[in-house]
């Protein structure tokens, strides 16, 4: 399968299983207000910058990567989300989120035990 594709298909698959639980949320306590029309274009600009298109690099990135060297970047899909709300949404990015993402960004260079002993 084509790795947009199955980015795409495991979406899908997690809207399915999230949505029984929306529907018991809707049920306890109502709906409240809902988007707009250009709304409904900024949350779907936003789910495409901040799931599918990095689900899809990284498993583009698999046909190349071996798994424990891609998985860590998976740790930058939340990074990818707080850049796509800042710049397509106009939100505020505070200091928590960017000790967050500076935290995020810094493990990646952590060595992992797959690296072997740091040297002395």
């Amino acid at each position: 399968m084509a790795p947009l594709a199955a980015a795409l298909t495991q979406q899908v698959w997690a809207l399915a299983l999230v949505l029984p639980c929306l529907v018991v949320s809707i049920g306890a306590v109502g709906l409240g207000p809902l988007p707009t029309g250009t709304g409904w274009l900024l949350v779907t600009a936003t789910e495409m910058t901040s799931y599918l298109v990095p689900f899809a690099l990284y498993l583009t990135a698999l046909e190349s990567l071996t798994a424990p060297v891609a998985a860590q970047f998976l740790s930058l899909i939340p990074l990818a989300g707080l850049l796509g709300s800042a710049t397509i949404l106009g939100e505020p990015i505070g200091r928590r989120s960017l000790a967050g993402a500076g935290l995020v960004v810094g493990a990646l260079y952590l060595p992992s035990p797959a690296d072997g002993p740091a040297p002395t």
